[in-house]
């Protein structure tokens, strides 16, 4: 208003734009490595952003992602007096390399084969489920050399490249030299007595060419397996007594005899087990003293059959043997069977012309002599 003038009024409308919000995101690329990944959106601060996997709802949660595979972010950023921002951004996610290779393996012949086992190399996450398995054909008694087949589960966070191994079978030892038939001869008849309370004397026959005894002895306890515990030289050694022994307890024993062949020790015969009592101590148990049989002498044919009868005479009266768990109370053998067999149960069979004996055991080797002679 002024003085040349009269005064006036007047209204003016005014519109404020939201402004443009500046906004940056980037995705992910890159190998599998069992961690979680994701976009990244960097927003003015104080703005709202909010998260969708690709067709579904908004979050302000942000979506990560671990296994391989393409995965598309939505995102939206929103602010009072900005206009709304709206984009997207991938995760991608590679398999991983990795190699998964069998381990060789290789074993002597005859033993047990051993287990199969792989390694893992690359960018492979520990724990991670491969369902590797392993197969081989191997046999641990055929020598040769066998692939060892690997394969897996197909993981789809990896990929593999597989490697067979190899099992190897060691050769078969050579055959033990063969004794010399013409040089060795006889059978090797065990007994076992019991010398006082602590001590066990052992005895043998002679074998015919033998270079030596080896003694085996264990205590008859929770399947005690025997042990070598004495070896002789030569060919005038027949008996061996183990003392310090317990007193009342069972304890068994055989012996082998050898030869030095090709510069190696070779078996050539083994006498029965034998299984007796140290005295003083048992409540139960007793010695054999002797063997009865109802015939000392046998004439068959060829062919034909004859069982004896036996009986086990023992030290002591009223207590009992060893039990038949150990060793039978009664046992038989032959010292030619091709001139007659003899069965578990004292049945003698004529097999051929010729004579032999049929020996009758006792537990601890007490024994009687059966002679046998077979006849066209």
């Amino acid at each position: 208003q002024t003085e040349n003038y009269n005064a006036g009024t007047a209204t003016a409308d005014m519109t404020i734009s939201p402004a443009d919000m500046q906004v940056t995101s980037a995705g992910y690329e890159g190998t599998y490595d069992g961690a979680a990944h994701s976009i990244t959106v960097n927003a003015p601060a104080g703005a709202k952003v909010t998260y969708a996997e690709a067709g579904g709802a908004f979050t302000e949660e942000i979506p990560s992602f671990t296994d391989a595979g393409e995965y598309t972010v939505e995102f939206r950023v929103a602010q009072k007096n900005y206009s709304e921002y709206a984009g997207n951004q991938q995760v991608k996610i590679s398999p991983a390399a990795i190699t998964i290779r069998a381990d060789d393996r290789s074993s002597e012949y005859g033993k047990d084969l051993q287990e199969l086992t792989y390694t893992v190399g690359g960018a492979y996450v520990k724990d991670d489920d491969l369902g590797v398995a392993l197969s081989t054909d191997a046999k641990k008694d055929v020598p040769g050399t066998y692939p060892i087949k690997v394969s897996w589960n197909g993981n789809p966070n990896y990929e593999a490249a597989l490697t067979d191994g190899t099992y190897s079978v060691g050769d078969a030892p050579p055959d033990p030299p063969k004794p010399d038939p013409a040089k060795v001869s006889g059978t090797l008849l065990t007994k076992m007595t019991a010398k006082g309370s602590r001590s066990l004397v052992l005895s043998w026959s002679r074998i015919e060419g033998a270079d030596g005894y080896d003694v085996f002895f264990a205590i008859c306890k929770n399947n005690m397996r025997y042990k070598k515990v004495k070896s002789f030289e030569g060919n005038n050694t027949f008996q061996w007594t183990k003392k310090k022994l317990k007193k009342g307890t069972s304890y068994k024993a055989y012996v082998k005899a050898w030869i030095m062949k090709d510069g190696r020790k070779t078996y050539v015969r083994s006498g029965l087990m034998v299984h007796a009592y140290t005295s003083g101590g048992s409540r139960l148990y007793t010695n054999p003293k002797s063997v009865t049989v109802n015939k000392k002498s046998v004439a068959l044919k060829t062919g034909e059959s004859f069982t004896i009868k036996a009986r086990v005479n023992k030290l002591q009266k009223g207590k009992k043997l060893t039990p038949k768990k150990h060793v039978k109370t009664l046992r038989y053998l032959s010292s030619d069977p091709k001139v007659a067999t003899v069965s578990g149960n004292g049945r003698i069979t004529a097999a051929g012309k010729g004579e032999c004996s049929v020996y009758v055991y006792a537990p601890n080797g007490v024994k009687k002599t059966v002679n046998v002679t077979v006849v066209e």
